[in-house]
Protein backbone atom coordinates (compact mmCIF):
# COMPACT_ATOMS: atom_id res chain seq x y z
CA UNK A 1 0.00 0.00 0.00
CA UNK A 2 2.74 2.55 0.73
CA UNK A 3 4.56 1.68 -2.55
CA UNK A 4 0.49 2.64 -4.30
CA UNK A 5 1.07 5.99 -1.99
CA UNK A 6 4.36 6.79 -3.25
CA UNK A 7 3.88 6.13 -7.03
CA UNK A 8 0.90 8.15 -6.64
CA UNK A 9 3.32 11.06 -5.58
CA UNK A 10 5.47 10.60 -8.02
CA UNK A 11 2.88 10.79 -10.14
CA UNK A 12 1.74 14.19 -8.66
CA UNK A 13 5.51 15.58 -9.38
CA UNK A 14 5.99 14.07 -12.70
CA UNK A 15 2.20 16.39 -13.66
CA UNK A 16 3.35 19.42 -12.43
CA UNK A 17 6.99 19.33 -14.17
CA UNK A 18 5.21 18.35 -17.25
CA UNK A 19 3.23 21.03 -16.79
CA UNK A 20 5.77 23.88 -15.89
CA UNK A 21 7.56 22.55 -19.63
CA UNK A 22 4.68 22.74 -21.38
CA UNK A 23 5.13 26.29 -22.53
CA UNK A 24 8.54 25.04 -23.95
CA UNK A 25 7.20 21.81 -25.53
CA UNK A 26 8.89 23.01 -29.29
CA UNK A 27 12.12 23.03 -27.06
CA UNK A 28 12.00 19.85 -25.56
CA UNK A 29 10.73 18.23 -28.71
CA UNK A 30 13.67 19.59 -30.36
CA UNK A 31 15.95 18.69 -27.53
CA UNK A 32 14.88 15.03 -28.06
CA UNK A 33 15.46 15.48 -31.60
CA UNK A 34 18.42 16.59 -31.13
CA UNK A 35 19.30 13.90 -28.62
CA UNK A 36 17.86 10.95 -31.38
CA UNK A 37 20.44 12.05 -34.13
CA UNK A 38 23.09 12.63 -31.25
CA UNK A 39 22.82 8.43 -30.37
CA UNK A 40 22.43 7.66 -33.71
CA UNK A 41 25.56 8.97 -35.21
CA UNK A 42 27.83 7.78 -31.96
CA UNK A 43 26.20 4.28 -32.50
CA UNK A 44 26.96 4.74 -36.61
CA UNK A 45 31.11 5.51 -35.90
CA UNK A 46 32.30 2.01 -34.39
CA UNK A 47 29.90 1.01 -37.77
CA UNK A 48 32.47 2.84 -39.37
CA UNK A 49 35.31 2.05 -37.52
CA UNK A 50 34.67 -1.79 -38.28
CA UNK A 51 34.58 -0.90 -42.32
CA UNK A 52 37.87 1.36 -42.09
CA UNK A 53 39.23 -2.04 -40.67
CA UNK A 54 38.20 -3.97 -42.92
CA UNK A 55 39.93 -1.84 -45.71
CA UNK A 56 43.15 -3.02 -44.01
CA UNK A 57 43.64 -6.65 -45.87
CA UNK A 58 47.54 -7.45 -44.71
CA UNK A 59 50.70 -4.86 -44.37
CA UNK A 60 51.16 -4.74 -48.09
CA UNK A 61 47.26 -4.82 -48.80
CA UNK A 62 45.69 -1.47 -47.55
CA UNK A 63 42.78 0.28 -49.41
CA UNK A 64 44.09 4.13 -48.97
CA UNK A 65 41.55 5.53 -50.69
CA UNK A 66 38.20 3.67 -49.31
CA UNK A 67 40.33 4.34 -45.72
CA UNK A 68 40.05 7.69 -46.27
CA UNK A 69 36.34 8.20 -47.16
CA UNK A 70 35.81 6.24 -44.22
CA UNK A 71 37.67 8.13 -41.63
CA UNK A 72 36.51 11.45 -43.15
CA UNK A 73 32.73 10.67 -42.63
CA UNK A 74 33.97 9.05 -38.66
CA UNK A 75 35.52 12.79 -38.32
CA UNK A 76 32.16 14.54 -40.10
CA UNK A 77 30.00 12.60 -37.67
CA UNK A 78 32.51 12.97 -34.35
CA UNK A 79 32.23 16.71 -35.33
CA UNK A 80 28.69 16.84 -35.73
CA UNK A 81 27.69 14.78 -32.59
CA UNK A 82 29.46 17.73 -30.52
CA UNK A 83 28.01 20.16 -32.30
CA UNK A 84 24.59 18.90 -31.81
CA UNK A 85 25.15 18.01 -28.22
CA UNK A 86 26.23 21.74 -27.42
CA UNK A 87 23.08 23.00 -29.45
CA UNK A 88 21.24 19.90 -26.81
CA UNK A 89 23.03 21.09 -24.13
CA UNK A 90 21.89 25.20 -24.65
CA UNK A 91 18.24 24.51 -25.45
CA UNK A 92 18.28 22.48 -22.11
CA UNK A 93 19.25 25.20 -20.27
CA UNK A 94 16.97 27.62 -21.84
CA UNK A 95 14.11 24.86 -20.91
CA UNK A 96 15.35 24.69 -17.14
CA UNK A 97 15.97 28.84 -16.92
CA UNK A 98 12.53 28.95 -17.73
CA UNK A 99 10.17 26.47 -15.58
CA UNK A 100 12.76 27.25 -12.63
CA UNK A 101 11.44 30.77 -13.38
CA UNK A 102 8.21 30.11 -13.76
CA UNK A 103 7.78 28.00 -10.58
CA UNK A 104 9.24 31.25 -8.66
CA UNK A 105 7.39 33.30 -9.79
CA UNK A 106 4.32 31.07 -9.22
CA UNK A 107 5.72 30.43 -5.46
CA UNK A 108 6.13 34.37 -5.28
CA UNK A 109 2.61 35.00 -6.43
CA UNK A 110 1.25 32.21 -3.93
CA UNK A 111 3.21 34.31 -1.24
CA UNK A 112 1.95 37.35 -1.59
CA UNK A 113 -1.80 35.99 -1.71
CA UNK A 114 -1.49 34.28 1.89
CA UNK A 115 -2.47 36.34 4.91
CA UNK A 116 -0.21 37.74 7.52
CA UNK A 117 -1.69 35.36 10.46
CA UNK A 118 -0.90 32.77 8.56
CA UNK A 119 2.66 33.63 7.54
CA UNK A 120 2.88 34.76 11.63
CA UNK A 121 1.64 31.41 12.87
CA UNK A 122 4.09 29.09 10.70
CA UNK A 123 7.94 28.44 10.68
CA UNK A 124 9.31 30.22 8.07
CA UNK A 125 10.77 27.05 6.62
CA UNK A 126 7.38 25.39 6.66
CA UNK A 127 5.95 28.55 4.70
CA UNK A 128 8.96 28.18 2.18
CA UNK A 129 8.38 24.16 1.81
Amino acid sequence: MADRKKLTGNGKTWRRILRCLKPDLPLFLFSLLLALISVVLTLYVPILAGRAIDCIVTAGQVDFTALARILTIIGICVLVTAVLQWCMTTVNNRITFNAVRDIRNEAFTHLHALPLSFLDTQPTGATVS
